[in-house]
Parts: structure tokens; sequence; C-alpha cells
């Protein structure tokens, strides 16, 4: 989402404006008028429109995505009040629905989009979505439901998790703040988000917080720039915290600054899980990720997070029942919860433990080791105990069954 915003602020940059006082935008709270219009959505309907929606990620089915996305709607519903009916907002309309499509399917497309569950709402029903993208981070979908002209369910609008509000919302906030801002300064704040969107995707975090940090003052108390913000101090953070220096305090005030600004944002959850675990605060992050499960109705993809809590406070046992569950729930995730327990029994030289990993890895997905590891040196204790011996048989007796097998008749 963030390579998106920074394509839709230089697209609205080229729109013809007077400059003007820039205004805090409140877009409108009420949800599209198109979820009132036909019968409720059906719980039924709602879990067939996320599974179609999902496929069509996953296929690159550019036509079915469009039309399963009501974008035409977000963009109405966002649009400032002081625009609607104007041949600037016309433009600006076009410009948005000319490229929002492909770059939201594309952005969806790079990481791991799913259908996760179903939940009734006073105007019919929702369904959540799950993304992780190609960083390894995590975000959430919430789509209302409305009906198109024909009466087939669509998504009218998006909650976006990592964004803290409605994607119809992120439109309305750029489009009212940007023909609000002068050129010079509108141009100037696309040009730095957008690089730096760049610099946290070459994992220079550092680089992009420096960037935000030097976007005119008023523009920093804008919700999609605050997030980014968010994520750039992250990075810096785990940066310093892998490198065993102290993680500082621009994490801390970038969370903050963000709570005290958006108190009751469906998404902090989703912040302070990350946020208490970076500073080792257990209980908490525990906390905040039994209430993201709640809020998104259930994601067996989080045992992955409280394996990883598990690890933190010494419970080997714990964590390999979450990382069991997490296999269960979704077996194409084994490569991830069994890499947890690897590292930390290598951590604590476990070595038959490791041994009992490194074999169930190979046997359950895709992942091959060296026999011996590159001489990796997280491995050396590992390789120095009897333990390895086992390994070496296992892999020996591997590599002879696999030729047999390749044996013409």
């Amino acid at each position: 989402m963030i390579t998106f915003g920074c394509a839709l602020l230089l697209a609205l940059c080229a729109c013809k404006k007077e400059p003007k006082t820039l205004e805090q935008i409140e877009p409108p709270s009420a949800p599209p008028k198109a979820v009132t219009q036909g019968p409720k959505i059906t719980l039924t309907e709602a879990e067939a429109l996320g599974r179609a929606l999902e496929q069509a990620v996953q296929h690159n089915n550019a036509a079915e995505f469009a039309k399963l996305l009501d974008l035409a709607a977000m963009v109405e519903h966002g649009m400032p009040e002081n625009m609607r009916g104007t041949a600037q907002a016309k433009e600006v309309t076009r410009g948005i629905l000319s490229t929002l499509s492909g770059n939201l399917l594309n952005n969806l497309r790079a990481g791991d989009y799913r259908f996760l569950s179903v939940e009734e709402t006073p105007e019919g029903a929702t369904a959540h979505m799950r993304l992780i993208p190609p960083d390894g981070s995590l975000n959430y979908h919430r789509l209302t439901i409305g009906r198109n002209a024909g009466q087939q369910p669509v998504a009218v609008d998006v909650y976006v998790y990592v964004t803290g509000e409605p994607l119809s919302h992120t439109l309305g906030r750029m489009v009212g703040q940007l023909s609000g801002g002068s050129e010079a300064d509108s141009l100037a704040v696309a040009q730095g988000m957008q690089r730096a969107s760049a610099a946290l995707q070459a994992g220079k975090p550092a680089t992009a917080e420096a960037i935000l940090s030097a976007l005119p003052p008023r523009w920093q108390k804008q919700k999609s720039i605050m997030q980014m913000r968010i994520v750039a101090a992250n990075g810096v953070a785990s940066q310093k915290m892998q490198a065993g220096k102290p993680i500082g305090n621009a994490y801390r005030q970038a969370v903050e600054a963000f709570q005290t600004t958006f108190p009751k944002a469906d998404n902090l959850p989703l912040l302070l899980m990350d946020y208490h675990f970076l500073k080792q605060d257990y209980p908490k992050t525990a906390k905040a990720v039994d209430q993201l499960d709640q809020q998104v109705g259930g994601d067996p993809y989080l045992n992955l997070i409280r394996a990883n809590i598990a690890i933190g406070q010494n419970d080997a046992k714990a964590a390999r029942g979450f990382v069991e569950t997490l296999i269960r729930a979704l077996p194409d995730k084994a490569t991830e919860g069994y890499g947890i327990l690897l590292d930390q029994a290598i951590e604590i030289q476990n070595h038959v433990e490791t041994t009992r990993i490194l074999k169930t890895l190979e046997a359950e997905t895709p992942v091959r080791f060296p026999i011996d590891f590159n001489k990796a040196e997280p491995f050396a204790a590992y390789m120095a105990s009897p333990e390895y011996e086992k390994w070496k048989a296992y892999k020996n007796g591997a590599n002879s069954r696999n030729k047999g097998n390749h044996q013409a008749p």
C-alpha cells in the first residue's frame, strides 16, 4: 500500500488546483451508500466474494479483480464534500481509477493474500483477508460488501489495517490535502514518500526515517505518513537490536504519537503487537495478538507470533505446541514454523532437537540442507557434537535412496 500511495500522490499532483491553506481532512464515517442497496449480504455471499478475490489475486486475473472491487464507489465515498460534482473531482477520479486497480493487484500479488473468515454486520456481512507482504510483515483487510447495479456482491470499501482506515478515507484524505496545498508542496511530499518507500524496500529504514522527518510539519500528522514513519522506526530499532545496540526512542515516539492522535484506531493491536515484542514485553505482546486474532475472526498464522513469544519466554514446549498448531492449519507455513524451532535449538545447543527438526524439515518441506551446512558458523557447535554423525548418516542414506529411485529399470 505504500507504493500505491506514492503513485496516487504523484497522479494527483498533476491535477490543476489553486494554492490554499492545508486543512485537516476528515472523510465521512458512514459506509458507502452502495451497502444499503438491495438485500443484505449473507455470510455465504461474503465468503464467496472473499475466496473469489483470493483466487483473482493468485491468478493475476485483472478483469475478475476489477469486478470484485467497486473502486469507483471508494473514490466517490472518500471525495471531500467541497469537491463533489466539480470538474476537479472528475479529473482526479479519472486519474485514480486509471492506476488504482493495477497498482493494488500488483501489490497484493507480490505477497501472500488469503481469505480468512466472515462476520455478520448491521449492514449484512464482511470478509476478512490476510496479506503477508514480501518483507514478511503482516497486514489484514476487512471488506465492506455491497451490491453493484446487477445486485452482485462487491467490495465497496476495504479497511486496511496497516494504514488504520478504509481505503476510501485514505483516498479522500490525500485528495483533500493535495487540493489544499501548493503544487510545489504537494509534489515535494509525493516525491519524499516515494523515496522513503524505496528506502524501506531496499532495507534502509534509517534513510526512510530521515526523509519522512524532513517533510513539511503540517504533513507529518497525515495518517499514512505517520504509519510509514512507524514502519521506518521499527526497522531502525530492529537493526539496532540485532547489532546489540540500544534501540533508542524514535520507535516508541512514533507509536505513541499515532496512538495519541488516533486512540480508537482499529489497527492498534497490530501496531502494538510488534511494538511490545521488540521491547520484549511478552505478556503485552500476547494480549495484542489475542485482540488481533479476535478482530480478524481467527487467524492460525498468528500462532507463528505466539511461538516467537514462547521462545522469548524460554518456553520451548509451548513454542513447539504453537508451531504444531500452525502447521496443522496451514501446512504451507511449515518451513516458517520449523525454522523458528531450528533457530532456537541451535541457539541453546539442543543438538538432539536440532537433528529432529532438520530431518522433519527435509521430510515435510522442500527445504534441503547441505550435509556440512556450508560450514556456517551457527552450526559449528552442532557439527562438533555426536548428533552431527547421525545427521551425516541420514543425509548419506537419503542421497543413496534418491540415486536408487532415479536409476533406469
